[in-house]
C-alpha cells in the first residue's frame, strides 16, 4: 500500500467520512487532474475493500471499512461540517493535535474537535442548529465545571479557549476562559489577531 493511501485511509478513520471532494483537496491539491487522480485512488481503494462509499449522493462520500457511523446517516452532514471546518484551518497553520469527538466523562463537556493550534488548547462547537440560549449557556457550565475540577491538569498545562462556529451569536461568556463565536474560520481570523504563542 502506499503511504499516500495508508494516509487516506487514516484521516477517513478521523473524521468518520469525507466527500470525494474533501479528499481531493487534501491529498491530491497539488496534481493538474486532482478529481481524477482521486477518482482513481479511491475506486482501487474500494475496490480492495479499505474504504465504502455512499453512491446515492454526488460527489461520493467515503467511509473507512468497516465505517465508525452509519452510512448516509443523520450525522453524515455534521462529520463533514468537521472536515470542511480542519480544511480552513490549515490555511492559518496545521494543529499539533486535532481529535474529531474526543471523549470525556459523563457530565463533562463534549466538543465537536479538541485541537491544540497557534499555540493554545482549543474546545471546538460547531453548531448550525438553532439552540436556545439555555441549551448554549448549559453547554458552557459543562465546560466552567470541567475547568474547575482540575481534571485537565492531568493532560495539560493551560486549559485553552472554547470556540462556537455558529450563523447566530450567543450572549455567553465565562469567567475561566475565552469564548470565541465565528460562522467560520475566515470571520474568526479576521475579528481575532490570534498568534503563535
Amino acid at each position: 500500500m502506499r503511504q499516500r493511501d495508508k494516509r487516506i485511509i487514516d484521516t477517513l478513520s478521523m473524521f468518520r467520512c469525507m466527500t470525494r471532494d474533501q479528499i481531493a483537496d487534501l491529498f491530491f491539491s497539488t496534481n493538474k487532474s486532482k478529481t481524477s487522480n482521486c477518482n482513481l485512488v479511491l475506486k482501487r481503494l474500494r475496490r480492495d475493500g479499505y474504504i465504502q462509499a455512499d453512491t446515492t449522493t454526488q460527489p461520493y462520500v467515503y467511509y473507512p471499512n468497516p465505517a465508525s457511523t452509519k452510512i448516509g446517516g443523520q450525522k453524515t452532514n455534521h462529520y463533514l461540517l468537521i472536515v470542511d471546518f480542519y480544511k480552513q484551518i490549515l490555511m492559518y497553520g496545521y494543529p499539533k493535535e486535532f481529535i474529531v469527538e474526543p471523549k470525556f466523562q459523563k457530565g463533562e463537556p463534549e466538543p465537536d474537535i479538541y485541537m491544540h493550534w497557534k499555540g493554545a488548547p482549543w474546545f471546538i462547537e460547531i453548531q448550525r442548529s438553532i439552540y436556545s440560549e439555555k441549551m448554549i449557556t448549559d453547554k458552557i457550565k459543562r465546560y466552567e465545571s470541567y475547568f474547575l475540577s482540575d481534571k485537565w491538569t492531568e493532560k495539560r498545562n493551560h486549559f485553552g479557549h472554547v470556540w462556537l462556529i455558529t450563523e447566530r451569536e450567543y450572549n455567553v461568556k465565562s469567567e475561566h476562559f475565552r469564548v470565541f463565536q465565528s460562522k467560520d474560520v475566515n470571520e474568526f481570523m479576521d475579528k481575532n489577531a490570534i498568534k503563535d504563542q
